[in-house]
This record gives C-alpha cells, structure tokens and sequence, in this order.
C-alpha cells in the first residue's frame, strides 16, 4: 500500500507467503518506476480485504525470491513473508492450465480512480501463450464489461469453472506501451511460469487442470509399451498454437524440470541435483498446426523427444493439415519398426517356450507338483501375423493399439515362462540337494562306525524310499530327509563334540 491506498494485489499462498508482482512491491514501497532502491531494506503493508477483522501486516521480500522486470519483459515477480501470518486464512489454490484456450476466468484489481475500500471484479477470456519465451497467457476482457488495467497487477486469475488460481496478471503498468484500453487486452504470468522462477512454490501447486479442448485429432507416437495416453501416469500438455519450435521446446523443458520429485519434507531450493530423480513423463503437445512452424516444430521438438524415447501426443485441429501427413508418415514407420522387433521378442518367447517344455519333461519324472508349461507362443505368431496384414485402410491409431497390447502380452509370456523355468529349475535343484545331503551324512555316520545304529537305520531308510520313488515327492521326501540329518548330528557331537555339518 502507498499513502492508504492499494497500488496492486497479490494472493496468499499455502505456505503463508504473499506472491505478487516485483513492480507492484517497489511502487507500495514508494518508489518511482526505474528508480534504485535497496532490496534489503524493501518492506511493503499488506491488507486483507474481504476479512474484516483480520489486520494489516509488514512484509519483506523472501530471500532468493527477487525477480524483477528484465529488457525483455520477462521476470517481474516476487514472493514475500509476512510479518504476521493471518490464522485460518487458506492459502490460493494454485494450478497449472498447461492448455490455457477458451478458458474463461475472473480476476479483480484496484483502478486508481477508486479508494481503499473499493474492488473491481473484471471477466475474461485466455487466448493462449505469449510473451517472452512464452512466460504469458493473452487475456481477453469480456466486451462490455471492466477492462484489466492500471491496479490490478499481481491479482490472482482464478478460473471460473473450478474456481482455482491459475496465474497473475500483469497489468497495463508492466507494458503500457503495447496497451489498447479499448481493446481489453491485457496478459497473465501462469502459474507453470511462477513454478519455474520459485520452485518452492510447487509445494503450493495441486494436479493439472484438465484443459476445455485439445483439438480434434490425437497422435500418439514413441514410449515403451504401456497403457494409453489418458491413463499415462506424468502426462504433460503443452499448447503450442501461436508459439515458435523455440517457445515451445523452452515451456517443454521448464515443465519437465519443474516435475522432478523431492525427498519429502525437504525444501526444494536445499536439495542438490543428486538427490532429485525426474519421473517418467508423457509429452503432449496440442495446437501443432496452430503453432507458428509447424512442421520446425516437428522436426526440432517433437522428433528429439521421440528418440529419446519419450512417449509423444500431438492434437491436430484440420483433418487436412499438412503437417499432419508428416505424424501419419511417422506413425507408419514407428509401427514397421515395432513391429520387427516384436516378431524377434515373439521368437525368442517361442525358444523359451521350447526349452521350458523340454526341462518340464525331466522335471515331471523325477519330482512331484512342478508346473505345467502353457501354449503361449501360437497365439502371439497369429497377433503378429494379423498386425502384418493390416492394410493401409486400418486408422494407424487403432493398429498401434494392437501393437501395444501383443507388446504387452509378449512381454506377459516372457515373465510367465521365465517364472515357470525358475520353478522346474529349483524343484530338480533341491532333489539333487537332498539326495546329496541324505549320501553325505550317511557316509559320514558310516566313517564313524555308525552302520550299526537302528534308530539311525530306521530314520534312512523311509528317507532314501521317499526319495528313489519317482516321481519323488519333496513335500513328503524333505522332513523325512531332516530327521535323518538331525539323528546324525546328535550322533557325531555325542563321539567329537561336534563334527557335523548343519544344512
């Protein structure tokens, strides 16, 4: 505030602290734009309004969280502490809108020609990115109603369907020179912007919001095999209508960095890149054939992210878009690709099938309760077969489905086989082990002259039968093959104080 007076907004967050505009901080402090001052000593009133009862306090700016205007417009942002945090008072509900077209939104200001106590409400449009690099979102006032201009600066946008905080606006004051007040048009800082200058603000930030219309033509290329996009888990939009390759792949790469998990109750400004792990992510990328170079965009963003094995959606808005035949001409050749390497997957599958048939064959005649080795491989041939023969009428989008789920299914085959050998491997493993065992300490007591003991004979004997049935049964074999190892041992500790072996 200056002389009572509000030069702007600003909007509590969960943490307590204040996230406004730097511009709107050094006008509240007194000074004029351009003007040095000194930022340590930068402390600004903050008022309430809306909560009677609730006083003013003092706020400084947080350390480290300083961002003013740059040459290029960009920056203007700060985050404060407060003096006295309020009780009770809930923080904004921050969210990303990583599609922010036909989004409509309300934010509020304090023009210059009202007093202290007066707020206007001002309905809005977003039509899309913007700005340097892409840190803004166009505003479009509603025709007839308030226009957002001088006084509401660091406002909250908060969109009218959810009622969530999606960004802050920055007023006429920031970039006068490039304003149209009979225009309406005026710019925010998303929230996906703030998170990439404050990252301890994404502690404050909740899940994506769900954008109003992506375009009518999904793509879906790259990724390993998994469920669809919609279930994907780090699923990403990025809109790209209006934005150059450049503006995109920069709002690409700040999103993915602002997605890196933290160690829980850590600040994320203390941790070190060591300690941060990004999680698997799912790129979507709407408007492509509203972006300014579509097909730079392509070739530039999109196939990069493709070989780095990113799992890609690109949302066309025309059926008959150009560029679109590039994606299709793409999606063909990523299935070929898929596709031999899912009939080499598939043949392995089968030699595994084969040798697993054939270690069942020995197993089942020596122990009892191994398991029997499905027909896998046949099935697998036919889908592979029937992928093949799609023809150039089948939508790519349907036979990379298909694609998906023998992928999925092939590699189902390969875990059940292995399993299935790792079984029929240690049921033999532990026949010979015991057989092994049950020779061992016989000769053993035999050394020792021992041939003679009944109870030892009456406890070898049903042990070397279970064993030599066949098949043998290791269920039964095993306790039997115990209590002879035991009786051995007592014996052998009671003639040199412990010479046998413990298995």
């Amino acid at each position: 505030m200056a002389e009572d007076k509000p030069v702007g907004a600003g909007m509590m967050l969960a943490d307590g602290t204040v996230l406004t505009c730097a511009h709107v901080v050094t006008a509240a402090a007194g000074y004029p734009p351009g003007a040095e001052f000194s930022l340590p000593g930068l402390t600004v009133v903050v008022s309430f309004l809306g909560l009677p009862g609730v006083p003013s306090t003092k706020a400084a700016v947080l350390t480290g969280h300083w961002v003013p205007r740059h040459e290029d417009e960009s920056g203007d942002l700060a985050l404060l502490a407060l003096e006295s945090v309020p009780q009770g008072v809930t923080g904004a509900p921050l969210r990303r809108l990583p599609a922010p077209r036909n989004r409509a939104v309300s934010t509020y200001g304090f023009p210059e020609s009202l007093g202290y106590s007066h707020v206007v409400w001002a309905h809005a449009t977003l039509a899309g990115p913007t700005g340097p690099n892409g840190e803004w979102v166009q505003v479009d006032s509603a025709p007839g109603d308030q226009r957002i201009r001088r006084g509401f600066s660091g406002a909250a946008v908060i969109d009218d369907h959810t009622g969530s905080v999606v960004g802050m606006v920055v007023s006429k004051y920031q970039v006068a020179e490039h304003t149209d007040e009979d225009a309406g048009l005026s710019w925010m800082i998303p929230v996906d912007t703030v998170v990439r200058y404050f990252r301890r603000v994404q502690r404050c930030t909740g899940p994506d919001l769900e954008p109003v219309q992506l375009g009518r033509i999904l793509v879906l290329l790259g990724g390993p095999p998994g469920p669809d996009l919609a279930r994907a888990p780090g699923r990403m939009i990025v809109d790209a209508a209006g934005l150059t390759p450049g503006e995109v792949h920069h709002g690409i790469e700040s999103r993915i960095s602002s997605q890196i998990s933290r160690a829980p109750g850590r600040p994320p400004e203390n941790q070190t890149d060591q300690e941060d792990q990004a999680d698997p992510v799912t790129v979507e990328v709407t408007g492509v054939d509203e972006s300014r170079q579509p097909e730079v965009l392509l070739n530039d963003v999109v196939k990069p992210l493709l070989d780095n094995g990113t799992e890609v959606g690109l949302r066309f808005v025309e059926e008959n878009s150009p560029v679109l035949g590039i994606v299709r001409r793409w999606q063909r050749e990523e299935i070929d690709s898929r596709l031999t390497a899912l009939r080499t997957r598939v043949a392995a599958v089968e030699r595994m099938e084969t040798a697993a048939r054939e270690r069942h064959a020995v197993a089942v005649s020596i122990v009892t309760g191994v398991p029997e080795v499905p027909l896998l491989a046949p099935d697998l041939h036919l889908r592979v077969r029937a992928l093949a023969g799609a023809g150039p009428g089948v939508e790519p989008g349907r036979v990379r489905d298909a694609l998906a789920s023998t992928e999925r299914k092939t590699e189902r085959a390969a875990r059940a086989l292995h399993e299935i050998d790792d079984h029929l491997a240690a049921a033999t493993a532990r026949y010979d082990e015991l057989r092994g065992l049950l020779r061992a300490y016989n000769a053993r007591a035999a050394d020792h002259g021992l041939v003679e003991d009944e109870e030892l004979s009456g406890a070898y004997r049903p042990a070397m039968r279970a064993l030599g049935a066949r098949p043998a049964n290791l269920a039964q074999a095993e306790p039997l093959v115990r209590r002879y190892l035991a009786l051995v041992r007592q014996r052998l500790d009671g003639l040199d104080g412990g010479t046998g072996v413990d298995r």
